[in-house]
């Protein structure tokens, strides 16, 4: 057994979160030493890593540790906040917006406000959705950029076809 040295209170672990390739679950671990690899929770296969050093020392995301996105452009960071209860909280403030005269709707934005304010940032990787909370955030990896994930989406289709040895699609619509 493996035993873990305590940190200084100071100083800062991420904590990372990754899908199985194998089985699709979430896994958790603490980027506080360069693991090469964790145990999937469900299917206990191997999920490999490359941890940097710089992640390990607490500082902002460099590199991905799952799937090796190194580019400026291969993160995103939003609020840690789960958009399905932030809908779920729109729309029980709808449906009683008759009621309450509209008041419902003004209590779900005060809610909204209040957790945007107290809620932390995480860092997300585009191309593996690996989520980091719990680190400093890097000023250069902005919000959600759709046309950025979705030319990501085309780039590893083509890469996957290529590898297959699939030739390339014609332009147009598939149909």
């Amino acid at each position: 057994m493996k035993t873990r040295v305590v940190k200084e209170a100071d100083s800062v672990t991420a904590v990372v979160r990754t899908r199985c390739d194998h089985c699709g679950t979430w896994n958790s671990f603490d980027a506080d030493e360069p693991l090469p690899g964790i145990l999937c929770g469900k299917c206990e296969k191997e999920i490999p890593l490359s941890i940097s050093q710089r992640l390990v020392e607490g500082d902002s995301l460099d590199r991905c540790c799952r799937c090796g996105a190194d580019q400026k452009g291969d993160f995103w960071v939003r609020k840690d906040f789960d958009p399905k209860l932030g809908v779920g909280i729109v729309a029980v403030a709808a449906v009683l917006a008759f009621w309450t005269y509209g008041l419902s709707l003004l209590l779900a934005t005060v809610i909204d406000v209040a957790l945007y304010a107290c809620l932390p940032m995480i860092t997300t990787c585009y191309r593996c959705r690996s989520e980091y909370r719990g680190m400093p955030v890097d000023p250069d990896h902005g919000g959600f950029d759709l046309a950025h994930q979705e030319d990501l989406e085309q780039e590893q289709a083509t890469e996957a076809r290529r590898r297959r040895g699939d030739a390339e699609p014609a332009d147009g619509p598939v149909l």
